[in-house]
């Protein structure tokens, strides 16, 4: 079905239009303590899931749903289809205010912009799909949008990042000493990408006196040392004392009292350029085409979100709904670099299909078991994007801890010997630093997503445990992303799905997770074959009927003959 509005009088400003399914809709009715359902947030690198109906968070879903009731396995998937016009959320509507018993839908199409006569229709098509499997219908949807918007179809990324290691304290140096050990120790990774700290500030695009050599010197030198040059900028953003914003306030993003919108992020108090004011326009084109020119292939876009912020309500061009002016962002920078690498997880995932090559697909990866935790979470919900919308990337492959790296610390801020306790929901680099085991939890599901894979710690610095990490992932990388097989029956526990089903050259690879901080034994499902390969330990399984005992916060990836 097509949801839309057309002008039919003066101007009018359109915020949201509603369209609400009661609890009695349902039959049978959805009851919330035997539901569970995906949630989207507003892009990819905001949380999403699978969580229980009857329960915190009750944030609402962008752009796509799932409703699976457990008591007869029957599923509901409610998605949006091709490129439209306005942003769709979907919200639950609660019979009681306990939230404990009958539930239905509200459809809201979020606009934000003025509706001139004549205007329209705008809208976005929504597709239903029901069944017994909701990782199938996923699954049929991720072809549907293939269909309707074929993805760039770029080969998967593997490479280094300076980030998760370095943050903002990046300079060409270190740079240099890493792209000199990727290509000596992992010759397969192909792309050294220098992320946020190369910059004068946010805006002012040049690079600072850490890189002597400047921009063409940095590309150069990663290119002398066999890698391709990669690029972090947030382009949308810019730091409130630029020159370029002091003299052109009329590019600015304002709120509904006229006055810019002022962000805090890691670079400082910043302004937003507004995508839909020709300057600006101008301004994206000379930035990308310039560092086309420097020699960088890859570019990885950061915090184009902060356009969706709610105090974001007044651009150059107030016919435009917020979710146009998202594709308008993305455009000018595909424009200007038509031939780039582009990737981004901060435009909704309607957006990103079939204009960038890959999408982050979860929140930053820390070396912290929370931020493991979460993060699959995020990676299940997404598994489904993979090759049908662009390539997933899963942040970065980190293996860093004291038995795997010589390296003091292993957070670039946090030193790790004061954790912070577990303090929900606050789980952001809360508890001890991972270990071992629990980084190989991360990199098992690295390697089962078969997207990007891109190295964040300092790779110098890594013993040969940390090493043969790396290279485990490299050498049994998914061909085809995994299905997480029971997403939506562990929900019901709280915890990220345990079974994780993909496939490398013709075998299937199954993971398993054991996320309790126990001991748990593991029933190995029937996939063809019963001899298998694990891959971290090398031993043979001959016979797989019986359970697999997993130790707490640990992994298994077994390898199955054809």
């Amino acid at each position: 079905m097509r949801l839309s509005v057309e002008g039919v009088g003066g101007k009018v400003k359109v915020r949201n239009i509603s369209i609400s399914f009661p609890p009695e809709s349902f039959v049978p009715r959805l009851e919330a303590p035997s539901c569970v359902q995906l949630r989207y947030g507003m892009t990819p690198i905001c949380d999403s899931g699978v969580f229980r109906t009857d329960r915190p968070p009750w944030e609402p879903s962008y752009g796509l749903t799932v409703l699976h009731d457990t008591r007869n396995s029957a599923s509901l998937l409610l998605g949006t289809l091709g490129r439209g016009d306005c942003t769709v959320t979907f919200h639950n509507l609660y019979a009681d205010p306990h939230r404990q018993g009958a539930f239905g839908l509200e459809v809201r199409l979020e606009f934000h912009c003025t509706l001139e006569r004549g205007v329209g229709p705008v809208g976005q098509r929504i597709v239903a799909l029901a069944g017994g499997d909701p990782v199938g219908l996923l699954e049929d949807y991720g072809r549907l949008w293939k269909e309707e918007v074929p993805p760039r179809g770029s080969p998967r990324v593997m490479g280094w990042n300076s980030w998760d290691f370095y943050g903002g304290s990046v300079s060409q140096k270190v740079v240099e000493e890493n792209a000199s050990a990727m290509k000596r120790l992992f010759p397969r990774l192909t792309h050294v990408v220098v992320d946020d700290g190369w910059q004068v500030r946010w805006g002012e695009w040049e690079a600072h006196g850490r890189f002597p050599e400047g921009l063409e010197g940095l590309a150069r030198s990663i290119r002398k040392r066999g890698a391709v040059p990669g690029i972090w900028t947030a382009p949308y953003t810019m730091y409130v004392h630029c020159p370029f914003a002091f003299r052109n306030r009329d590019c600015l993003v304002r709120d509904e009292a006229g006055e810019p919108v002022v962000l805090v992020y890691s670079g400082g108090p910043v302004v937003l350029l507004d995508p839909t004011h020709p300057k600006v326009g101008e301004y994206i084109a000379r930035t990308f085409r310039r560092l086309w020119r420097a020699g960088f292939r890859y570019f990885k876009i950061d915090f184009v979100q902060a356009l969706m912020d709610p105090r974001a309500v007044r651009f150059h061009d107030p016919t435009m709904s917020r979710h146009r002016v998202m594709a308008l962002a993305l455009k000018l920078i595909r424009d200007a670099v038509p031939e780039a690498y582009i990737m981004s997880g901060t435009f909704p995932y309607e957006v990103m299909a079939g204009v960038v090559d890959a999408a982050r697909v979860t929140g930053d990866i820390h070396s912290f078991w929370t931020h493991i935790e979460h993060n699959a979470r995020q990676l299940s919900a997404s598994f489904w994007m993979h090759g049908n919308l662009f390539n997933n990337d899963p942040d970065f492959l980190i293996v860093r801890s004291p038995t795997t790296s010589r390296d003091r610390y292993f957070n670039y801020i946090l030193t790790g010997e004061g954790a912070r306790p577990l303090s929900p929901p606050d789980w952001w680099t809360r508890g001890r630093l991972a270990d071992e085991g629990e980084l190989r939890v991360w990199a098992s599901l690295v390697m089962l997503a078969g997207g990007e894979v891109i190295c964040g710690d300092r790779l110098g610095t890594l013993k040969a445990s940390g090493r043969r990490m790396v290279r485990t992932v490299i050498e049994n990388l998914c061909d085809r992303p995994a299905r997480p097989l029971d997403m939506f029956q562990s929900a019901l526990d709280g915890l990220p799905p345990s079974y994780w089903l993909g496939e490398r050259e013709g075998r299937p690879m199954l993971g398993i997770v054991n996320w309790r901080d126990r001991p748990e034994e593991f029933e190995v499902p029937e996939v063809g074959s019963k001899e298998a390969v694990e891959v971290w330990s090398g031993g043979r399984l001959s016979s797989i009927e019986r359970p697999i005992r997993l130790a707490p916060r640990s992994a298994a990836v077994l390898r199955f003959e054809v």
